[in-house]
C-alpha cells in the first residue's frame, strides 16, 4: 500500500509543478513562499490575513482560504502531518537519481492534505505559490501546457502516461473542468482526477483524486464542496 501511495504522491507533485514550469515563469518577491519542507505547510501569509492551511474537522478538511470543504468518505482515512511528511521524504527518495528531486525540493509546495482507503485510492491538495501569468489562464490552457511536461517527467521515471484529457464533471453539485489522466506506474494501473484552485492572493492548490482503474470517482467527487 505504502509503495502504491508514494507513486500517487509523487505523480501529483509532479503535475503540480508541471503548468508552472511549462510556462516557464518564476514567482515574483511578492508571492514567493515561506521556507517549507515537504509535508511542513506554509504558515500564514502575513499579519492580519487569512491562514492558508486547512484543518481536519471531524470527517471533513476545511481551508478557508481556498473556499474548500473535502468530505471523507467512510472507511477512508485523514493522514497525520506525520504521515504525510514520510510519505513526502519517500517520494523524494524516488526521483533521488533524476533532476525531479530538486525541482520538487525547490518549488515550495507543500501537501496540506492527504486521505486514503484500505485500497490506496487517495486525495491530496498540494499547496504551492501563485503564479500571475497562470491566474490568466483558463484550467484547459493550463492543463495543455502541462502536457508535454507531464510525458517527459513520467518518462524519466519508466511510467506511462495512457491518458491525457480535460473533462466537465460534477462536483461537489458544480460542473467544474478537471484534468483526467490515465497512468501506469511499476505495473499499477490507476486514474486521476485534478482540480486546480486558485483563489487569488499568494497562494493556490491543486486537488487530486487518484483511484485504481474501474473505481468510480464521482462519490468523492460529490464530497468536494465549496463553503459559501
Amino acid at each position: 500500500m505504502k509503495q502504491t501511495l508514494t507513486i500517487l504522491l509523487a505523480l501529483c507533485l509532479m503535475l503540480a509543478l508541471a503548468a508552472c514550469g511549462e510556462n516557464g515563469q518564476t514567482t515574483d518577491s511578492s508571492t514567493k513562499a515561506p521556507e517549507t519542507t515537504q509535508g511542513s505547510a506554509p504558515e500564514t501569509t502575513g499579519a492580519g490575513t487569512t491562514e492558508i492551511r486547512g484543518k481536519v474537522e471531524s470527517d471533513a478538511y476545511v481551508n478557508e482560504y481556498l473556499n474548500l470543504r473535502v468530505e471523507r468518505p467512510q472507511s477512508w482515512t485523514f493522514y497525520s502531518e506525520d504521515q504525510i511528511a514520510e510519505m513526502n521524504s519517500y517520494t523524494t527518495e524516488m526521483f533521488e537519481e533524476t533532476d525531479i528531486a530538486d525541482i520538487v525540493k525547490q518549488a515550495g509546495q507543500a501537501t496540506d492534505m492527504m486521505m486514503a482507503d484500505a485500497d490506496s485510492n487517495s486525495v491530496n491538495l498540494i499547496l504551492q505559490p501563485s503564479q500571475a501569468s497562470l491566474e490568466k489562464l483558463s484550467d484547459e490552457q493550463i492543463f495543455q501546457l502541462s502536457e508535454m511536461t507531464v510525458k517527459t517527467q513520467l518518462n524519466s521515471v519508466g511510467w506511462a502516461l495512457d491518458k491525457y484529457e480535460a473533462l466537465t464533471m460534477q462536483v461537489g453539485g458544480v460542473e467544474r473542468s478537471v484534468l483526467h489522466m490515465a497512468v501506469t506506474a511499476n505495473g499499477v494501473s490507476f486514474d486521476e482526477y485534478q482540480l486546480w484552485l486558485r483563489p487569488g492572493g499568494d497562494y493556490m492548490a491543486t486537488l487530486t483524486l487518484a483511484v485504481q482503474k474501474d473505481v468510480d470517482p464521482q462519490p468523492i467527487l460529490d464530497g468536494i464542496k465549496t463553503l459559501h
